[in-house]
């Protein structure tokens, strides 16, 4: 074993440069045509929360939402409501794209053919490409992630202090872009107390410098737990457990798995995880005590001390970033220590990798997150009567979403949604029914029977692309009935 020492890659040459340089444009423009779709529900829900301020505090004092990001909030208040507006997404695509680049560096500490590696599982993941290029925190929180762990090891190899404050500061980002940034902090606490004891400081100095890295975005967590974390709502979602939306998350890291598939690719993610982390020990020694850490251990006990119910694959973002950067020395030593042969078979899997991320990405091109804003004005141009009346089976789920686009639409509000508790004995002229993105899109049914005995007929489906966004069902009332048919909504 060997502490890492100072980076061996240094960007030399026009050629790397250009070639730097055309891959980060190539990941702005995949993240900025993923951008162009109109907003869905978890973007429309920070929008309308900050609507409601006076102030920009109330970003932390007021909301009480686990769909509050606090830097995203911010933004969104500041540049005020503009209705369906992809404005919002710019950050994210920075972000995103940023990420692309860091990822390069720090697989650039071991080699050229790493840090190339990286760049290009980075830019091409579907994952990645679709949270950067929503308004939401989570391309900010892989970004900071990946810059702290950066930080943090030049810190530890140099002791340099402003290395150890833009650390900090890194990490107090980190908490605002999203509180599971804590899965980062808890495993690189750790790794950066053993690398500090083995460099023989004094008790004294260990605690003062692991103060300068940890002291302020410590603070900044207990600051932000009593304002808000503590009184903090969550709302409903799918719930397939702790170890399931784990396995999902791997099995996402290299690419869209199928139904069949997720044990396999899980399996798959498990065994890069494995020799990525031996690689890891071998080179750099307690750094895979980091990587244990950050992929496995911490997300999976602050989760399970947090007793969260709603889980989905986003939850588990910076892991699957960190588990890309292991893979990225799997594929670097297969191909610079095996000959022919491991590059023959980096080449297939970048083959299979960049198919595999493809067809998720075209569905995002073609579904959008649901296409809700033609989802509404289908509404509008089918209805036949005035005003366009609508129920769905979720009031947080669709009623949100009809109203924002109702209520961004020109002309003001030609939509009425009505909640559950508030709908006509007569029936609306239109039933929405919903799917989670990762259910079939098939039509729960044909025909649905409302209480006051409407008929309604499926007349439209808006599907979503994975991972984000719902799948709509349109029924349309056919005919009316008497109170008193069976309820079919």
């Amino acid at each position: 074993m060997k502490a890492a020492g100072r980076p061996r890659f240094q960007p030399r040459g026009w050629r790397i440069a250009l070639a730097t340089a055309a891959l980060l444009a190539v990941a702005a423009a995949i993240r900025i045509r993923a951008a162009q779709n109109s907003l869905w529900l978890d973007e429309i829900v920070s929008v309308d929360l900050v609507r409601t301020l006076t102030s920009p505090l109330g970003v932390f004092t007021r909301i009480h939402s686990d769909n509050n990001h606090y830097l995203n909030s911010l933004l969104i208040y500041f540049l005020g409501f503009r209705g369906d507006w992809a404005g919002y997404r710019v950050p994210s695509i920075l972000a995103g794209v940023g990420t692309v680049a860091v990822a390069g560096l720090i697989a650039g500490r071991r080699s050229a053919s790493c840090a190339l590696f990286a760049a290009l599982l980075f830019s091409f993941s579907y994952v990645f490409v679709l949270y950067s290029s929503e308004a939401r925190g989570y391309a900010e929180l892989v970004f900071f992630s990946l810059l702290a762990y950066l930080l943090l090891g030049s810190y530890l190899d140099s002791l340099r202090w402003p290395l150890a404050v833009a650390f900090s500061l890194c990490a107090c980002l980190g908490f605002l872009s999203h509180l599971s940034f804590a899965f980062f902090f808890l495993a690189s606490l750790p790794w950066a107390a053993i690398r500090l004891a083995k460099g023989r400081a004094k008790i004294g100095g260990l605690i003062g410098r692991l103060a300068i890295c940890y002291g302020a975005p410590a603070l900044l967590a207990a600051l932000l737990y009593l304002v808000d974390i503590r009184h903090m709502a969550f709302p409903g979602g799918a719930k397939p457990g702790l170890l399931g939306s784990f396995e999902a998350a791997m099995a996402w890291d290299l690419g869209m798995p199928f139904a069949s598939t997720v044990w396999w690719m899980f399996a798959a993610a498990a065994l890069v995880f494995a020799s990525g982390l031996v690689l890891q020990w071998r080179e750099e020694g307690d750094s895979a005590i980091f990587f244990a850490g950050m992929i496995v251990v911490a997300p999976l006990l602050l989760l399970f001390l947090s007793r969260q119910e709603v889980l989905y694959v986003r939850f588990f973002v910076v892991p699957m970033a960190f588990l890309l950067i292991l893979l990225s020395r799997v594929l670097s030593r297969l191909w610079e220590a095996h000959g022919r042969a491991g590059r023959v078979v980096c080449c297939a899997f970048f083959a299979w990798y960049l198919a595999a991320n493809a067809v998720p990405y075209l569905s995002l091109l073609v579904f959008g997150r649901g296409n809700n804003a033609d989802a509404v004005q289908f509404l509008v141009r089918n209805a036949r009567e005035t005003p366009v009346t609508v129920v769905g089976d979720s009031d947080f789920r669709i009623g949100i979403v009809v109203d924002f686009f109702a209520r961004a639409a020109p002309g003001g509000p030609s939509v009425t949604y009505f909640l559950a508790k508030n709908r006509p004995a007569s029936g609306a002229e239109f039933i929405i029914r919903e799917k989670e993105s990762f259910e079939d899109p098939v039509p729960p049914a044909t025909h649905l029977v409302d209480r006051a005995g409407n008929e309604y007929g499926l007349t439209a489906v808006f599907r979503t692309a994975p991972l984000s966004g719902l799948h709509w069902f349109i029924y349309q009332r056919q005919r009316e009935g008497a109170p008193g048919g069976p309820p079919g909504a």
